[in-house]
């Protein structure tokens, strides 16, 4: 077995390195109890301690509250709670000229008592690294405290029992080898000691005794692990022997943390072009990596024997002559598979690599060629790529570095196949679908990416080299059923690595099923999806709550503006929800929204019911079908920019949807459609500007749709709807007007300020009322909100006319509150303003008084101003020529009284007549 650490669980936590892997800790020799001697007891090794070996002494039993002394030269490791019966345990690395004799004494008092000696060789080093508590108590159950190791472990357990009693046995949560103390039963005392050597890996443990004893009772562990470093090295291509592969899996899993490195002098047995490397043909399955921190690191060869291979790793593990096997198949945590490529595994259900148990945590494949050449630009397929099942969680495919992504293309089935609570597996910065270059396309059969009934997965991510690329695959890019908790950011799904170039998905770019608490983009710069140029919706999501959809280019590339990628149905599609589910396509705050544009059916096509359902500031452009498409009900439709679509901007088929904020201009061309087309009862259209349709701006077929508010323009004005505002009677609260967009050929519907007819020319909608500004709680700018999906920000012009600016308070006395004087401030501007006043310095030419805002004294005065009456109540004012708010939302046309007043100085030399001047300006509201 291998052991690094020492640990004990109790007031000292201890760590032992090994130098060499392959010497295990092995008990070398141990004493039996000895008699006492006089207040002192003995032991005596059979032989002399070999120097290096750790050494272990249990002394039993102390008696009372002193202990003794620690013999020279060791250290303390256990002393049982001060008071209490109990035994004590010493340490120590043996020295040169180690003594075979240890002597512990004088104790407090005389009595009976035991000391035991052991010998383990294998140990390099102690040093103390933490500590920890042990359990203490009563009662019949004996048990130990928590011990967490992360590798096979040696278990020290001691129990003091405050009786002469039986202590029947030992449970453990692990596999038990054999027990190597038994002490004795010293005069009026119990004292059981045991120790079990396992084979355990990491994890969390504990172990438990049953006693007849009513207690008090102690319990410690101690553990001693091996972790030391090895190595072995592949030296030849052959299948087995030495120097092969399978011979150094073999020896890593007798031996954790070991480096598998690859030093091949054997020529070059592959080659195409002008680039060359080593084929390595398992005839059976390769030994299973069931040990911990094994790292099988292909980059090595070309460290050592150079890189023969421009294009990719130095090694191939073909398994061809393999039969229906996998390629690695991996039992235990922290393992790295990297620089490899592995291709051939081709047998039903099987795959390059393969992650099973649910001691199967944090490994790790960097940098490998899964499904394909070694030079990356064919396929040789495995049936999975990679493949994970029974619990396997926890690990990373690829990762952000150069070094890091790998090529998981041209395998029959899946690229990476995982179920049944395979949580929290990440996939970072792969190449899967395509080739190497991420040019052109080297598909797997089915999907890119299969996640089913695991929790948590990551696919991509918002930092540099994050995000996979999955293009190229035969059905859907990435597939997520019962897959709750996932996060698909920062990819590119169904283009080249550039964005710019179609590398089609045959099915959907990004497909989810019956999954709760999904995340597809983010608001945060760099974690949105481009899910582009696919041959079925660039997202499709059926059934599932909690479903966001934010930030992405679904149907053009990373800047936004690429045309010809679109994909090749709607590029957003919803349905079969639950009633409810909450799903949100974009999002009103910033970073939220999608830019949807190109496919060959609908923007966004809904077909679900749910709690809430909303379709929220996207730009959604230059698809064949309707921008959106509801066949929901209870769908919001808010502050989307929707333009240029070939069918209706808005279709609504389901009931109870509100349309509201939204722009729509210049759709219907291909034909000849409205802006928005009602065909259902319950729907509410309000403050959108609908502009430039083929036919009506809105045309109700039922009649049924409730509007008001919106900006429709006829065929008479520009950006005209070219069948008129509408087939139905609107309401008086339209406009007919051009909304003088900003510039309409760039795609800048942004309102021309102050100019516009939609600004401030909506209706407030209260609790329906989308943030229209970006500042919750004031939704909007101005006396109402703009029409349309984008609020203005300098609605109209501000004006204020001030009756008195000029403040004087007549002969001053000293110590008096003299009489208010008032101006009276009226809002001439053309929106709802607030009012901002200041008053100047009071001086009479020759003085000038503080101000103060707590009390008036010697040359300082108090100032104050009141909006009810002149006699208050007052508000200080703190500092002068400093603003202070005296109305907000004071309506056009509308007047506010503000009254003066000052208590003037307790004493002053100067008794002259001051003056002040009053300043406002106005801010909107």
């Amino acid at each position: 077995m291998k052991r690094l650490r020492l640990y004990y669980i109790g007031a000292v936590l201890l760590a032992v390195a090994a130098g060499d892997c392959l010497a295990e800790i092995n008990l070398v020799q141990d004493t039996s109890e000895t008699a006492q001697i006089s207040n002192s007891v003995s032991a005596t090794f059979s032989q002399t301690p070999t120097e290096g070996n750790l050494l272990i002494a249990i002394a039993g039993n102390r008696i009372g509250s002193t202990a003794p002394s620690t013999p020279s030269g060791w250290s303390l490791l256990i002393d049982e709670a001060s008071g209490t019966p109990g035994q004590i345990i010493y340490y120590k690395i043996a020295g040169a000229s180690e003594s075979a004799t240890l002597t512990v004494g004088p104790y407090p008092i005389s009595t009976s008592r035991g000391l035991h000696l052991y010998e383990y060789s294998g140990i390099d080093t102690l040093s103390p690294i933490g500590d920890s508590v042990s359990t203490s108590g009563s009662g019949l159950n004996v048990t130990s405290g928590d011990v967490t190791t992360d590798d096979e472990a040696l278990i020290l357990a001691g129990v003091t029992i405050n009786a002469i009693t039986s202590f029947s046995s030992w449970s453990n949560s692990f596999e038990e080898i054999n027990d190597f103390i038994n002490a004795g039963t010293p005069v009026n005392k119990t004292v059981y000691a045991s120790a079990h050597l396992m084979s355990y890996d990491a994890g969390t443990f504990s172990t438990t005794g049953t006693s007849d004893s009513t207690g008090p009772w102690l319990c410690h562990l101690l553990t001693i692990n091996a972790e030391a470093d090895c190595e072995c090295t592949v030296t030849t291509v052959a299948d087995a022997g030495p120097g092969s592969l399978r011979e150094c899996l073999e020896y890593a899993n007798n031996c954790s943390r070991t480096t598998i490195s690859f030093n091949i002098a054997e020529p070059c047995n592959q080659s195409k072009g002008g680039d060359s490397w080593w084929r390595i043909s398992p005839t059976s399955q390769l030994p299973y990596i069931n040990s911990h921190l094994t790292a099988i690191d292909g980059t090595t060869q070309a460290i050592n024997q150079g890189d023969s291979n421009s294009l990719g790793p130095e090694i191939e593990i073909n398994g061809a002559l393999a039969g229906s096997v996998d390629g690695f198949t991996v039992y235990k945590p922290d393992n790295l598979i990297r620089g490899l490529v592995i291709n051939g595994f081709s047998g039903s259900t099987r795959g390059g690599i393969f992650f099973t148990s649910w001691e199967c945590t944090g490994n790790s494949v960097h940098g490998c060629y899964l499904g394909t050449s070694a030079t990356g630009d064919s396929a040789i397929a495995n049936y999975n790529g990679v493949r994970f099942m029974t619990w396997a969680r926890n690990n990373q495919i690829g990762g952000p570095g150069a070094d890091e992504w790998n090529l998981i293309s041209g395998n029959t089935n899946y690229g990476i196949y995982q179920t049944t609570n395979c949580n929290n597996n990440e996939f970072l910065g792969n190449h899967i679908g395509t080739n190497a270059a991420g040019t052109a396309a080297l598909g797997n059969g089915i999907y890119g990416i299969y996640s089913s009934a695991s929790r948590g997965v990551i696919i991509g991510g918002t930092g540099a080299g994050k995000g996979n690329l999955v293009s190229g695959n035969g059905s859907h890019g990435i597939y997520l059923s019962g897959s709750d908790s996932a996060r698909v950011q920062g990819n590119n799904i169904g283009t080249d690595l550039s964005g710019t170039a179609k590398i089609s998905n045959g099915g959907a770019g990004i497909s989810v099923s019956t999954s709760d608490t999904v995340m597809i983009g983010g608001a945060s710069n760099g974690a949105g999806n481009v899910t582009s140029g696919n041959g079925r919706q660039g997202i499709v999501v059926a059934g599932g709550n909690l479903c966001y959809i934010y930030g992405n280019h679904i149907g053009t590339g990373q800047t936004g503006t690429e045309t010809g990628l679109g994909n090749d149905s709607s590029s957003v599609k919803l349905y079969n929800s639950e009633s409810t589910d909450t799903m949100k396509v974009g999002g009103l705050n910033e970073g939220e929204g999608n830019i949807i544009a190109g496919g060959a059916y609908a923007g966004v096509y809904v077909d679900r019911n749910g709690a809430e359902i909303e379709v929220a500031g996207n730009t959604v452009i230059n698809h064949d079908g309707s921008g959106v498409l509801s066949d929901s009900q209870g769908l919001r439709i808010v502050g989307n920019l929707i333009w240029g679509n070939g069918s209706r901007g808005i279709s609504v088929y389901g009931t109870n949807n509100k349309i509201y904020h939204n722009t729509i201009h210049g759709n219907g061309h291909i034909n000849t459609r409205s802006g928005i087309w009602v065909n259902a009862t319950g729907t509410i259209i309000k403050n959108n500007i609908i502009t430039g349709s083929a036919d009506y701006g809105i045309h109700d077929s039922l009649a049924y749709a409730t509007e008001e508010y919106n900006l429709i323009t006829d065929e008479f004005t520009n950006a005209p709807n070219d069948s008129g505002r509408a087939n139905i009677s609107l309401d008086a609260s339209d406009i007919n007007a051009d909304p003088l967009y900003a510039d309409t050929l760039a795609g800048d519907f942004t309102l021309t300020e102050p100019t516009s007819p939609a600004i401030d020319a909506g209706l407030p909608l209260g609790a329906d009322q989308p943030d229209m500004n970006g500042a919750e709680p004031g939704n909007f700018n101005g006396t109402a909100p703009d029409m349309g999906a984008f609020e203005s920000s300098a609605p109209g012009v501000l004006s204020v006319f001030v009756t008195n600016s000029t403040f004087g308070f007549g002969v001053v006395q000293i110590n008096q509150w003299l009489p208010a004087d008032s101006s009276l401030v009226i809002n001439n501007g053309a929106v709802a303003e607030n009012f901002l006043g200041r008053i100047g310095t009071l001086t009479d030419g020759s003085n000038t008084w503080d101000i103060s805002d707590v009390t008036n004294g010697a040359d300082s005065i108090r100032a104050q101003w009141s909006t009810a009456s002149g006699t208050g109540p007052w508000t200080d004012i703190a500092a002068y020529a400093s603003d202070f708010s005296f109305a907000t939302n004071v309506a056009v046309s509308d007047t506010v009284i503000i009254w003066f007043r000052i208590q003037t100085p307790v004493s002053t030399s100067s008794y002259g007549q001051h003056q002040s001047l009053f300043t406002v300006t106005a801010e909107a509201f």
